[in-house]
């Protein structure tokens, strides 16, 4: 009951928001007692034989723990507590200021718990910590969104005060203890998905200084040295036949979410973190070998794209050993693996023109082949918007009146729409000798597509 209870509430404080706080003081008491309790968890300990003699002057507490011989816990009692750890966070974020009152006495109760035998209280203390950091940010600037952020190291928007005392002295100290050593990969995936939801929220402010030990962290992931995929690794060895689609699954969601961070952290800072992002962009190349999954190469590949964009000083070193990578992937009719080569292919064009220059052709071949062969319409807007990008980058090199007329009778794109607003900033640019602009913007206004008000923008923006 207390489960439902407090998912009801967690509810309707999201819908209410501030209008919520006058519930607090009844219902914070009561989730940090479900989060303290110990009602649900049985110890069975061994009996001692009556000519046993215990040496030393150990306490019975720790002389019980010796003869423990299991631990029984109520599915129910974790379900409260997991419940409970959801609330407190949504409570945090939905009334900020109100929540203040309550802090600290939250903040103690997570302190006991962050390590908990479940990795599902596990799980939720990590979204919690990052809702507890946001909503101290949130009071602090008195605002219902964090202040945007300005990309650079050192951050010229900082956290708060307490939300910067909290994170740097508490939280992420937890988080890279976790992602060194907890054994439950998806624990370690919360993690690191937390540690991206906060830097596109609030930006470089949670990477500061110390970007050296967050990056030695993520390197133990890229190497499988941190126990969650070290256990992997070994499971593999034992027991090659149990759960292996399960196992890939998590590996997976690890790998994907360590390669998001390592761009969010990269759009956060800029190109001051280059120096410090030489081995892991080595370690991400070889997730690219032959001897790879293919999942692998999915992630690394759309990882690499990413860094290029807001790292182009990066491409002369590595643009040329991706993009054949890039150009065989594409060539290769997976959708998945497809999406994201497409994607590099044309972000290299956009912004590595010197390195790409000599192989355009190629690029266009390969997009090509790309769009007739995958399925996936996401992969195929994909494959389209590259082309565009090489033919802004290279209008000599491509018959626009042809190519370009033929772009615009598969717009709007409906698969992957993110793509729809290169394609009208392209389009722009290329129309006046192929296309009207005032079609354009009528072809993309729509709520699922670039916004009107957006193409509109565009518009104006090409005819200045």
């Amino acid at each position: 009951m207390s489960e439902a209870g407090y998912s009801y509430f967690a509810d309707i404080a999201k819908l209410l928001g501030a209008d919520f706080a006058p519930m607090l003081g009844k219902l914070v008491p009561l989730l940090i007692k479900s989060c303290m309790s110990q009602e649900g968890v049985n110890k069975e300990f061994e009996k001692k034989k009556q000519d046993d003699i215990s040496l030393g002057s150990g306490s019975d507490e720790e002389e019980d723990d010796d003869n423990l011989k299991g631990i029984n816990v109520r599915t129910a009692f974790l379900d409260e507590k997991t419940a409970a750890l959801h609330a407190m966070g949504l409570f945090s974020i939905s009334c900020p200021k109100a929540f203040l009152a309550h802090m600290e006495n939250c903040i103690k109760t997570l302190e006991l718990v962050w390590n908990y035998f479940s990795e599902t209280v596990r799980f939720q203390v990590v979204q919690t910590y990052q809702e507890f950091v946001e909503s101290l940010n949130l009071a602090y600037y008195n605002t219902e969104c964090h202040p945007k952020p300005i990309q650079g190291l050192p951050p010229k928007v900082q956290l708060a005060p307490d939300a910067k005392k909290l994170y740097f002295d508490v939280v992420l100290p937890h988080y890279l203890h976790m992602i060194r050593t907890d054994e439950d990969r998806e624990v370690v995936g919360k993690v690191l998905e937390s540690i991206s939801d906060l830097c596109n929220s609030v930006g470089a402010a949670v990477i500061d200084t110390q970007l050296p030990q967050i990056l030695e962290c993520l390197q133990l992931l890229l190497d499988r040295k941190a126990d969650c995929l070290k256990q992997s690794s070994e499971d593999d060895e034992e027991e090659e036949e149990k759960d292996e689609d399960e196992d890939v699954d998590h590996d997976e969601l690890v790998l994907g979410n360590l390669f998001d961070l390592l761009h969010d952290i990269a759009a956060a800072c800029g190109e001051s973190v280059i120096p410090l992002y030489k081995k892991p962009l080595e370690s991400i190349m070889k997730y690219m070998k032959p001897s790879h999954a293919e999942s692998d190469w999915v992630s690394a590949i759309g990882c690499i794209a990413e860094l290029f964009k807001d790292l182009p000083s990066i491409i002369p070193e590595y643009g040329p050993r991706v993009l054949p990578l890039a150009i065989k992937y594409c060539n290769m009719g997976r959708n998945e693996l497809g999406h994201n080569a497409t994607y590099c292919v044309g972000i290299l064009a956009e912004c590595g023109k010197a390195v790409v220059t000599p192989h355009v052709n190629d690029m266009l071949q390969a997009l090509k082949n790309a769009y007739e062969m995958c399925k996936s319409q996401e992969t195929k807007d994909n494959a389209l918007s590259s082309i565009l990008r090489i033919i802004v980058s290279f209008p000599d090199k491509v018959p626009m009146e042809i190519v370009v007329p033929a772009v615009f009778t598969n717009i709007p794109l409906n698969g992957d729409i993110m793509e729809n607003a290169n394609v009208a900033k392209s389009l722009m640019l290329l129309s006046p000798d192929c296309i009207a602009p005032t079609a354009i913007s009528h072809r993309l206004q729509g709520p699922d597509q670039v916004h009107g008000e957006r193409a509109a923008d565009l518009h104006q923006s090409h005819r200045r």
